[in-house]
C-alpha cells in the first residue's frame, strides 16, 4: 500500500513542475449533521467556498460562496459514512471586475457510501444555467501514524445556456486524515479536455 501511495506522489510532482497550463484551486468545505444518534433521518447542510484563490489560467476568479441545506437520510444508525443528502440552497457569485452579484437557486444532491475497502461519492448540482457532475471513488491506506484514503475524481460541468462552458476533469485523488478527527485534506489533479492541469486541494470541515 506504501509503494502505491508514494507512486501517485512520484506520478503526479513532475507533471506539476513540466505543466505550462496549471490552476491551483483551494476549496473550503463545511459539512454538519442535524440529526438524533438513533433517528435516520435529518438536516444536513454544506457552506463551499469554491476557490480561495485570486486567479484561474486566464482571469480573475469570480467571488464565490454556496450554501444549501435539506433532507438528510442515513441508512443506518452506526456510523456517519452512509448517507443520502437532497439539498436547495443558492451559489452567489460576485464578479472581480463589476462588483456585481448574482444569486444562483440550486438543487445539491450528495450520496455517500462506504465499504471496508472503498468508498464512492456522488454529487450533481441543478443550477438555473448548468448541471453540475462530480464523483470520486478511493480506497484506504496507512502509513505508520498517517492515513488517509487514494483513488480517482472526475467532474463535469453541462452548460445549459451559451455564455456557460462545457468542462470535463479527471484526475487521481489523494486525502489524508487529520488530528482533530474533524479536519481532512485531500488533493485532486485533474487534466481538462484541453489538455491543462488543475490541482485542486479540498480543505474540509465537519462530517
Amino acid at each position: 500500500m506504501k509503494s502505491i501511495v508514494i507512486a501517485i506522489v512520484a506520478v503526479l510532482s513532475p507533471s506539476l513542475i513540466a505543466a505550462q497550463d496549471f490552476d491551483p484551486q483551494v476549496r473550503l468545505l463545511m459539512h454538519h449533521h442535524i440529526v438524533e444518534p438513533t433517528h435516520k433521518f435529518g438536516v444536513a447542510t454544506w457552506t463551499i467556498v469554491p476557490d480561495l484563490t485570486d486567479r484561474n489560467l486566464t482571469s480573475p476568479n469570480q467571488k464565490r460562496l454556496l450554501f444549501v441545506a435539506g433532507l438528510l437520510v442515513r441508512y443506518n444508525t452506526t456510523n456517519d459514512y452512509n448517507w443520502l443528502e437532497i439539498m436547495p440552497g443558492v451559489m452567489l457569485e460576485t464578479n472581480p471586475a463589476t462588483r456585481v452579484t448574482k444569486t444562483h437557486p440550486l438543487l445539491n444532491t450528495r450520496v455517500y457510501l462506504k465499504w471496508p475497502k472503498v468508498d464512492l461519492y456522488l454529487e450533481n448540482h441543478v443550477w438555473d444555467d448548468r448541471l453540475i457532475f462530480s464523483a470520486f471513488a478511493t480506497r484506504p491506506f496507512k502509513i505508520g501514524q498517517l492515513t488517509g484514503r487514494f483513488g480517482g475524481e472526475s467532474e463535469a460541468i453541462v452548460g445549459l445556456k451559451p455564455e456557460v462552458a462545457d468542462v470535463f476533469l479527471i484526475g487521481p485523488r489523494l486525502s489524508l486524515r487529520l488530528k482533530p478527527s474533524w479536519l481532512n485534506i485531500a488533493n485532486a489533479v485533474y487534466l481538462n479536455q484541453d489538455a491543462e492541469l488543475i490541482w485542486r486541494t479540498y480543505i474540509k470541515i465537519g462530517k
